[in-house]
């Protein structure tokens, strides 16, 4: 019988049937809205890729590897200016999108996109070519940077267009302390392992800590992977900015999302009795 292991294609075969995907039909994108922790308000979504058509049981399609595939293949280039430039032209055709609560769109990034002078004159020539709400760039962490001045220059270039950037699952991987400053970061993202451990002393300990770096830094937190009413109360308690999760929504399609969005009212998460933090 035929290992698991072995019936999955190669890496390099990976990459060209992601490439052809790209090239062709593209990858399917849904959005995840944001919400502020204080006032249960949606301000913001995540755009996040996934392989089209019906959900597949393969574990190379799932995002995590294909995503880590166009890394190692030098494909996050050219997926993430796919990514960013679908979810701009999906976004443009929302009616009154101006009205709806989704700035920042946060866009996943890699870090070695930002290091490619190619990616840059493609970002710069998509940004130029549609009106666009407010752009955040989550600089994921798990490729470190090829080139970290060239990174330093893009970062203040992209500035000049409003995008901001967000260090995504802080403390994992490559996205550590040292890369607020260095990016000239605006928000921290507390990575869903870290959400689900505060219902312990230490996991509550631990955000804390996260946060009053951030503080310290003047950069804004939000905490992924909210599944409950009690972490979003606990996640109050601790002063956290925003927060996503499915319990508050899951990603949707394009236009379940704007009909979330007109519906959504921040009064069914307006905050019950205050939780002890530690």
């Amino acid at each position: 019988m035929t290992s698991v292991a072995n019936s999955e294609p190669s890496g390099q075969t990976q990459a060209g049937f992601l490439r052809d995907v790209i090239d062709t039909e593209g990858l399917a994108l849904v959005y995840q809205p944001k919400f502020s922790v204080a006032t249960g308000a949606a301000c913001g979504v995540e755009v996040l890729a996934r392989w089209p058509g019906p959900r597949s049981a393969k574990l190379w399609q799932q995002p995590d590897h294909f995503i880590r595939c166009a890394e190692q293949q030098g494909l996050a280039p050219k997926l993430d200016c796919h990514v960013l430039s679908k979810a701009l032209g999906q976004i443009s055709q929302w009616p009154a999108w101006l009205r709806l609560n989704l700035e920042p769109v946060s866009v996943n990034v890699s870090a070695g996109s930002v290091g490619n002078e190619g990616f840059l004159r493609s970002v710069k020539r998509i940004l130029s070519s549609t009106l666009h709400p407010r752009i955040m760039f989550e600089l994921t962490e798990t490729a470190p940077l090829d080139n970290t001045e060239l990174a330093i220059k893009a970062f203040k270039d992209l500035a000049r267009y409003g995008i901001e950037v967000s260090l995504d699952d802080f403390g994992q991987g490559h996205n550590q302390p040292s890369r607020m400053e260095l990016f000239q970061a605006r928000e921290l993202k507390i990575d869903k392992k870290d959400t689900a451990g505060i219902d312990s002393h230490a996991g509550r300990r631990h955000v804390q800590e996260l946060i009053g770096l951030a503080r310290k830094a003047g950069l804004s937190v939000t905490a992924e992977g909210v599944e409950c009413r009690e972490q979003w109360q606990l996640l109050q308690a601790l002063g956290c900015d925003y927060a996503q999760g499915f319990w508050l929504s899951p990603p949707l399609p394009s236009a379940a999302t704007v009909e979330f969005l007109q519906q959504h009212s921040p009064e069914v998460l307006k905050p019950g009795r205050q939780l002890s933090t530690l």
